[in-house]
């Protein structure tokens, strides 16, 4: 049997994406040693699996449809830059979003409903938010803090109305990541 690294996610929109390439240019062109989250790979994870034996795949989607397809598209906003684990000592660097309760009540069910099929519920509680960069250089780290205060993101927001299920795959370039199942959300 084959096993996949797998993980279900937000979708994020496209203006949203370019706001944040904004951020990353601005961020990029004061300091060097950031790797870069590619804009078409930004997305808000809801839950990582993990490696995935594929005939359960199904059985996952089979979830994903009856937790959130049936659910109304909701509100999402841009809410300020930050760093993991602190911003003394940066490893990644995130923009925080605002969301509705609806997401929080999204997630929560699909942690629950993928205990059945033995997926361990997440040890942390959700915090939403989209890594835009990973500190691949010590210097970086003296001088983010510095720019973090300099730099004023612009408000943005879309509406968030697909959930997906994803295959991905870690090659020397970075992820590649495959829709396995993606679930449309009520207008």
């Amino acid at each position: 049997m084959e096993y996949f690294r797998t993980f279900i996610a937000l979708e994020i929109k496209e203006n949203i994406k370019e706001l944040l390439a904004g951020i990353q240019q601005e961020i990029g062109s004061k300091i060097d040693g950031i790797k870069w989250v590619k804009s078409k790979d930004m997305h808000l994870t809801l839950k990582f699996l993990g490696p995935t034996c594929e005939d359960k795949i199904e059985d996952i989607s089979d979830i994903l449809i009856n937790t959130a397809g049936n659910l109304n598209s909701f509100n999402v906003s841009v809410s300020g830059l930050g760093a993991f684990p602190s911003s003394n000592n940066p490893k990644v660097i995130w923009a925080g979003l605002r969301v509705d309760d609806v997401l929080y009540n999204i997630q929560k069910d699909i942690d629950i409903s993928l205990e059945s099929l033995g997926f361990a519920k997440g040890k942390r509680s959700f915090s939403p938010y989209l890594t835009i960069g990973r500190l691949r250089d010590g210097r970086a780290k003296k001088q983010l803090r510095d720019v973090f205060e300099q730099i004023r993101t612009e408000p943005g927001s879309f509406e968030a109305d697909r959930i997906t299920f994803y295959k991905s795959d870690l090659m020397p370039e970075g992820p590649v990541y495959s829709e396995l199942k993606s679930i449309q959300l009520s207008k």
